[in-house]
C-alpha cells in the first residue's frame, strides 16, 4: 500500500500593497522639527540639517508615537542680491549661535523658504517656531500668507518664537518664509518648528510581514495587518505553492 506523505508548507507574507491610509484622529496631533544637530530631550523630534541650498526631509514622524507620516518639509535658502550665501547647521558654539539653520551673506534679503506638503486641505493647521537669541543680528520677519510679523531682539526681548493659527493648505501645501531685516549683517534663522493638526496627520501605511504554516491541502486563515487601523490591502503576488482566496485582509491559504 502506498501512502502520500503529509508535507508541511510554509507561507511568508511580504510585499503587500496598502491602497490608502486614513487620517488618524488625534487631538492636537503634532510634528516637531529640530533644525540642527542636537534635538531637545523629549522624544520623537525630526532632525533637519541643511545639506544643500534646497533640502527636503520626507515622512516626518508624529511626536505622539513616532509613526511616519506622509508629510514632508522642504527648506530653500535665497539670497536676494544673487551673491553667495550660507545655509547650514551650526552647533559649534551654543553660546553664540545655539542650534539652528540660517541664511546669511551680510547682504539684504536673506530668506529661508519653508514648504510643508502632504497636508489635508479639509483641515487647518497651527505653526509654532522660531529662534531665541539676545542679539539684534538675528532680528527677522515671518511671512505666512498675508500675516507678516517682525521679531526684534533689543536686549530685553529675546523670544523670537511665533504662533500662526488656523492655516489652510492649498493642494496639501503650506508655504512661509523667514527673512532678515534687510540690514548688512542680519541673519534669517530658525531653531525649532511645530506643525499641529487638530484632526491628525496621515500615517504612512506599513504592512506587517508574517508567516504561517499548514499541511498539504489544509486551508488556513490569514489576517493581514499594518501599523494603523482602517487600511486597504491588495495582494500583488500570489504564492508559488498554493492559492489565496477570500477578500483581504481576511484571506484563506490553501497549499497545493
Amino acid at each position: 500500500m502506498y501512502c502520500n506523505p503529509k508535507h508541511l508548507f510554509f507561507l511568508f507574507i511580504t510585499g503587500l500593497t496598502l491602497a490608502s491610509a486614513p487620517f488618524t484622529q488625534a487631538s492636537a496631533d503634532e510634528i516637531r522639527i529640530d533644525f540642527g544637530a542636537t534635538a531637545p530631550a523629549s522624544a520623537n523630534w525630526n532632525q533637519f540639517a541643511m545639506t544643500a541650498s534646497t533640502t527636503t526631509v520626507s515622512n516626518l514622524v508624529r511626536s505622539s508615537n513616532g509613526l511616519s507620516t506622509e508629510v514632508s518639509l522642504t527648506v530653500t535658502g535665497i539670497s536676494g542680491n544673487g551673491n553667495s550665501h550660507l545655509v547650514g547647521a551650526e552647533n559649534t558654539s551654543s553660546t553664540i549661535y545655539s542650534d539652528h539653520i540660517y541664511a546669511q551673506d551680510k547682504s539684504p534679503d536673506d530668506t529661508l523658504t519653508f514648504t510643508i506638503s502632504g497636508l489635508d486641505d479639509s483641515q487647518t493647521y497651527d505653526l509654532m517656531g522660531g529662534f531665541k537669541r539676545n542679539n539684534n543680528r538675528f532680528e527677522h520677519v515671518w511671512t505666512v500668507g498675508s500675516d507678516v510679523r517682525t521679531n526684534t531682539f533689543d536686549g530685553t526681548n529675546v523670544d523670537g518664537y511665533e504662533t500662526f493659527a488656523g492655516l489652510s493648505p492649498s493642494g496639501g501645501v503650506i508655504t512661509f518664509t523667514i527673512s532678515d531685516l534687510n540690514t548688512s549683517d542680519d541673519w534669517a534663522s530658525i531653531a525649532e518648528l511645530t506643525i499641529m493638526a487638530q484632526g491628525g496627520f496621515p500615517v504612512l501605511p506599513v504592512a506587517y510581514a508574517q508567516s504561517v504554516r499548514t499541511k498539504y491541502e489544509i486551508a488556513i486563515p490569514i489576517t493581514l495587518t499594518g501599523n494603523t487601523s482602517g487600511l486597504a490591502f491588495s495582494v500583488t503576488t500570489n504564492p508559488t505553492h498554493g492559492m489565496l482566496s477570500s477578500i483581504a485582509p481576511n484571506l484563506i491559504y490553501m497549499s497545493l
